[in-house]
């Protein structure tokens, strides 16, 4: 059976991916609506399965049937089935990808502008939800927070345009505008997790993309210089004081709170994690006893490494990041060839592995399967260079 969908029709549906998941508060009835719209086009895209069966695909079926397993021996069982139906929702909305995205490069740079814009939808749609005290700090008496998606989303939007003007092949003045709208979001949210991407991002790309190597010698001492540099900006406080706290927590003399609830949260993570190594306590475990056992503010451990290891065990985490590890030897395989886009995209997987410590997003998140999806599709286009090259 054919399954073709116009490109309208495609970025329709892409549209819906992105404001139902990433703009819209999970549990409303448009994110609701979108995950009915995106599962039966999911189901009919399935239905041309020689198509859409990729390694992708395989990678998240045996991902959500294990973590829908895991219910069995969970130890916590009404919370993991209701943890395992949030798995399988995202999931199955995000095998839209494989099914929609083709070599049609007006396909993928939709997708790239959707990227772009996200970041400045998402302040509208936080500004007009919200009642912000101050539009120059985000955070100050904020409700929710909604604020640090601005700096991620920002982030990541910053990373695109650069991967975009590749495709392009060219610059221009609204791409330097989008740019500075970026870097304002990011300080007004004054997310250090995007901060800190996008100083990866440049360093990485900067380093990386010498060949010579007395010249990548060269930008490495540049590059740590620079570290050194911005660390004792950070830690002089002239950036503020989230920066600065958390530097000095890092030191071990500051207070900042979200650093100290993730050491705190260690010891609970790995208690849980020694009861079922293999297997783990089952997903959604490591949130239940944090919120409703341990008492803990935070009630999630913000760290990927440590609550897949708790809820699915080492197998579960071999399921999950031995696709991130997959797209790492492929890069590493073909480095010879790279050209710009093929680096930008191996810097994105890097900060996807730093991010495991920094943030939770195995669990319920839309955006890195669709991130994941991009990457794996850059390899598959790297690979096919690969061998038109040893012809």
């Amino acid at each position: 059976m054919s399954f073709k969908i116009s490109t309208s029709f495609y970025s329709f549906l892409s549209i819906i991916y992105f404001i139902g998941f990433m703009i819209v508060e999970n549990g409303t009835f448009f994110s609701s609506t979108s995950k009915i719209i995106l599962a039966f086009f999911v189901f009919l895209g399935l239905l041309n399965y020689k198509r859409v069966f990729n390694s992708y695909v395989l990678w998240i079926s045996c991902y959500t049937i294990f973590v829908v397993l895991s219910i069995y021996w969970a130890s916590y069982v009404d919370f993991a089935r209701q943890s395992a139906l949030t798995v399988v929702y995202t999931s199955i909305c995000s095998l839209i990808f494989p099914i929609l995205i083709s070599n049609d490069d007006q396909e993928i740079n939709f997708i790239y502008k959707l990227i772009i814009v996200l970041p400045i939808m998402y302040f509208v749609y936080y500004i007009v939800n919200n009642e912000v005290q101050n539009f120059f700090d985000l955070r100050q008496n904020a409700t929710n927070q909604g604020y640090n998606n601005i700096g991620l989303y920002a982030a990541y939007s910053f990373i695109f345009i650069k991967i975009y003007q590749f495709n392009q092949g060219r610059t221009s003045v609204l791409y330097h505008i989008l740019i500075v709208i970026d870097f304002v979001l990011i300080a007004i949210s004054q997310s250090r997790k995007a901060i800190i991407y996008v100083v990866l991002f440049v360093i990485l790309s900067y380093i990386l993309e010498s060949k010579n190597i007395l010249r990548t010698l060269t930008r490495l001492v540049i590059s740590t210089g620079l570290i050194v540099l911005l660390y004792f900006f950070f830690r002089s406080g002239l950036a503020g004081s989230l920066m600065q706290n958390l530097i000095l927590s890092i030191e071990g003399s500051g207070t900042d709170s979200s650093y100290i609830g993730r050491v705190n949260q260690l010891d609970i993570s790995m208690r849980l994690f020694n009861q079922n190594r293999f297997l783990g306590i089952g997903i959604g475990g490591i949130e239940y006893v944090s919120r409703f056992i341990e008492g803990q503010r935070a009630p999630i451990v913000d760290n990927d490494y440590l609550d897949v290891l708790a809820d699915l065990g080492l197998c579960g985490f071999l399921i999950y990041y031995g696709f991130h590890c997959y797209l790492f030897r492929l890069y590493f395989k073909y480095k010879s060839i790279w050209n710009r886009k093929n680096l930008m995209f191996f810097v994105l997987l890097v900060i996807l592995f730093i991010q495991g410590f920094l943030i939770r997003e195995y669990f319920n998140n839309y955006y890195i399967p669709l991130l994941l999806y991009l990457i794996y599709f850059d390899t598959k286009q790297l690979k096919i260079k690969g061998i038109q090259f040893k012809c």
